[in-house]
């Protein structure tokens, strides 16, 4: 464009179909266009303020979810995935039609396929309904099973050593070298397999250094990846100085450390909030989800340990306290998130799809039966070491499984 050129799509296109130029340059053809004619844009809504313009369109043509699907084609889908997901057979994205909120199975089974109404009455108002026919490859879901492992693990990274500190920095429990140094290795330990997990969702992974050595600082991907970074060199030297006998050098690391889980805890929520184009991640819930993952988790897991290991068990008290607010406050906050009207249609059907559709199972008997309720009542019936630890055992799964659905759902919606 700068040197006069236009693009190669402008040059074959023999009716002038596409037309580019500088919207800036007034009395440039482009601009008189869309100053004059009656143009649409592809979902402003999202904030990303698109420079490609339609002009007297239909919401047929433009809004995925207004048409029905035509079944697969050799142009339609992507099946086995992109990047490395490819060769993965995996129900990728959903179709929806009036009165039937369910998602289309894209396995190739036909029999299990829904057959989706549309929601239009045709296009430019014909008595047809609009079906697509040609359609641009759906990547499915990018962010699978990794990064929902990922999130889990850095859950853990941050709660199993940021509650006993927290605890033993308020005064109410009192613990050894010996549990600090321990509770830090441990946090390690589900810090190195966060650091794995986001290496493997890469595809390329070998360039994940340069995340590090050409940092681009608006990206809370890099954001991240030094948050990763310095809290593990914190807790490694404060789990050394503990194991070395210099419990008093230690002490100037707790509030930075503590500081740096919750960061460590919430940023992938704000990396989830720059996919734009996913309306459910755009909540500011979320923060409060991932920070609830760190606290629950943290708790459950400690738990979970106290069961063999003494050392801990002067936390056990409060940690089963916090655990039982901790998931009175997560039922809220997923029915604040679930119940509370959404602003886009796409966010709308997100909520659908778990609760009334693919993931609702997973929803309904993992995180909020099995995940929520039934640990509350065994936290509440008895302080036994083995119901606590069962407890916190279900509370890890439901965790899981929220996490799980909190980031395929979203992807289920295709953009385009």
């Amino acid at each position: 464009m700068d040197a006069g050129l236009q693009p190669a799509c402008v040059n074959v296109c023999p009716t002038e179909a596409i037309i580019s130029g500088d919207l800036d340059e007034s009395g440039s053809k482009i601009a008189n266009l869309v100053a004059r004619q009656q143009v649409t844009a592809r979902k402003p809504e999202k904030g990303t303020r698109p420079k490609l313009f339609y002009i007297e369109s239909d919401d047929v043509s433009l809004k995925p979810l207004e048409t029905s699907h035509s079944g697969q084609s050799l142009w339609g889908s992507q099946e086995t995935g992109v990047g490395h997901h490819s060769g993965k057979n995996h129900r990728h994205s959903v179709h929806f039609g009036a009165g039937n909120p369910g998602p289309a199975d894209h396995s190739g089974n036909s029999g299990s396929r829904h057959n989706p109404i549309p929601i239009n009455g045709g296009l430019s108002g014909g008595s047809r309904p609009a079906r697509r026919v040609y359609d641009s490859p759906s990547k499915g879901i990018l962010w699978g099973w990794e990064v929902t492992g990922y999130i889990l693990t850095k859950a853990l990274a941050s709660g199993i050593l940021g509650m006993p500190l927290l605890l033993n920095q308020l005064g109410w429990v009192h613990l050894s070298s010996e549990s600090f140094w321990i509770t830090s290795l441990v946090s390690l330990f589900f810090l190195a397999a966060t650091g794995v997990l986001l290496i493997k969702d890469l595809d390329q992974p070998s360039r994940f250094i340069y995340v590090l050595l050409r940092p681009q600082w608006k990206s809370w991907l890099v954001r991240g990846g030094y948050t990763i970074t310095v809290y593990g060199g914190l807790v490694t030297l404060m789990g050394a100085a503990h194991f070395l006998g210099y419990a008093e050098w230690a002490d100037w690391l707790v509030w930075p450390i503590l500081l740096l889980s919750v960061l460590l805890a919430v940023y992938t929520a704000f990396l989830f909030a720059q996919a734009k184009g996913r309306d459910f991640w755009q909540s500011p819930l979320l923060i409060l989800h991932m920070l609830l993952h760190a606290v629950v988790g943290g708790s459950a897991a400690l738990l979970l340990a106290g069961f063999l290991w003494e050392p801990i068990m002067p936390l056990i008290p409060f940690l089963k306290n916090i655990l039982m607010g901790g998931l009175v406050v997560q039922v809220l906050s997923l029915s604040a998130e679930l119940i509370v009207p959404h602003p886009t249609e796409d966010s709308h059907r997100t909520v659908m799809i778990i609760t009334n559709g693919l993931f609702q199972s997973e929803f309904w008997g993992g995180v909020i039966l099995a995940g929520s309720i039934l640990p509350f009542l065994m936290l509440l019936w008895s302080s036994a070491p083995l119901m606590l630890a069962l407890a916190g055992a279900l509370v890890l799964i439901g965790i899981w499984y929220s996490v799980r659905i909190w980031v395929m759902a979203p992807q289920m919606i295709p953009l385009s």
